[in-house]
């Protein structure tokens, strides 16, 4: 990487360590099951510096990315490539008996300047041993111009070339809040080359029928012994006493995914609208959290733009005794009263700490824009029904 200067007298190598900080942030706070290194090319003394292996242990990361090496005027950057092929190579080798089946391999490079003074590797071995395995390599590329051999690498991978990149302190973190930006596995494959912002995998899942828990028959042959329990146990609860703001459908064939219609709080800016939810159980229910995400877009600055809600009895707080009944009451609570302290959103939580009426004029324009839909046009959508 090569620094030279751009807006707000910030380098590349400034923009790559918010960028960098922005991951280590949100893989840490999302808890992704990911390992992460990192190599800088193009520093002054060391061209290529391998400054963290790959490993689980963020603070390994977070300890190399504070110690930036000075930048000079190459940039090696097929070698470093290659240098980063081969650390997967030997990561996975080393951690074979560990690494699921559904592991999935990214590069993410960032980079002003085209290769200039690789002398081990090509742009074709790079093609090739990135196709070969089966690496997705996705470019943050700060260029006056598209970088056409970055793009055909993302292209041969299905990786992101992101286009529009954002030189804003603020605007960045806004990218790498998404989620696809972090987890190859939750990418939408539609979606891939020049993006300028990755989406997720929509689920077939929310167009299937569902009918109301109250008169939903159970079909539990799909789950183990204990989350069939446990998911029945719930779905009684739910029926004997219904939630406020919130009504459940039933997915009809399949026990572990739910949708929910939520209304808008009264007292809130979000009186009048409604919003679907999607809840989705694993077989380690209970042990294991549901996951649960906005499907109608939302503004909250303690919800991603891709509906992830940021709540600890989701995460750290939850137990096997957690019941999806306080669970959507917390969320409820949320609504009404957002904590900016722990937030999904730097934008939005910068917005709510120091401009609280643009923030709410902000929940509204979403709300007209996204929410407007009535209860009986939610269910027309997604093929729900009382019975």
């Amino acid at each position: 990487m090569v620094g030279n200067q751009r807006d707000n007298q910030q380098s590349l190598l400034d923009l790559s360590t918010i960028a960098l900080g922005i991951w280590c942030d949100k893989i840490v706070g999302y808890q992704f099951p990911q390992a992460i290194g990192l190599i800088y090319f193009g520093a002054d003394i060391i061209p290529i510096n391998q400054k963290c292996p790959i490993s689980k242990d963020l603070s390994q990361l977070e300890k190399a990315s504070s110690n930036l090496p000075k930048c000079g005027g190459t940039t090696p950057m097929y070698d470093a490539i290659e240098m980063a092929v081969q650390s997967i190579i030997g990561f996975r080798k080393d951690n074979e008996k560990q690494l699921s089946t559904e592991c999935r391999s990214l590069i993410v490079c960032f980079s002003d300047g085209e290769d200039n003074s690789s002398v081990k590797a090509s742009f074709e071995i790079i093609k090739s041993k990135l196709k070969n395995e089966k690496i997705v390599f996705d470019a943050i590329a700060f260029m006056k111009h598209e970088s056409s051999n970055l793009v055909q690498l993302c292209e041969a991978t299905k990786g992101f070339y992101y286009i529009n990149v954002p030189y804003d302190k603020m605007e960045m973190a806004k990218l790498f809040e998404r989620e696809a930006s972090l987890m190859v596995c939750l990418r939408d494959e539609k979606s891939h080359v020049k993006v300028e912002k990755p989406e997720i995998r929509p689920t077939e899942k929310l167009y299937q029928p569902a009918i109301n828990v109250r008169n939903a028959k159970m079909n539990i042959s799909q789950v183990s012994a204990m989350s069939n329990r446990r998911v029945s146990k719930e779905l009684d609860d739910l029926k004997k006493s219904s939630l406020d703001n919130f009504t459940i459908f039933l997915t009809q064939e399949n026990l572990l995914f739910w949708k929910v219609v939520m209304k808008g709080p009264d007292g809130t800016p979000y009186v009048g609208y409604y919003w679907l939810l999607s809840v989705e159980f694993s077989s380690e229910f209970p042990f294991q959290p549901p996951n649960i995400r906005f499907i109608t877009p939302i503004y909250h600055c303690n919800i991603n733009d891709d509906g992830r809600i940021c709540h600890d009895i989701l995460q750290s707080q939850w137990t096997p005794q957690t019941t999806i009944r306080v669970v959507f009451q917390e969320i409820l609570n949320l609504i009404r009263d957002p904590n900016p302290d722990y937030v999904l959103s730097a934008v939005k939580g910068a917005q709510y700490k120091s401009n609280r009426w643009d923030y709410e004029k902000s929940i509204k324009d979403l709300n007209e824009k996204e929410a407007k839909k009535t209860i009986s046009e939610i269910m027309k959508d997604y093929k729900l029904a009382e019975n």
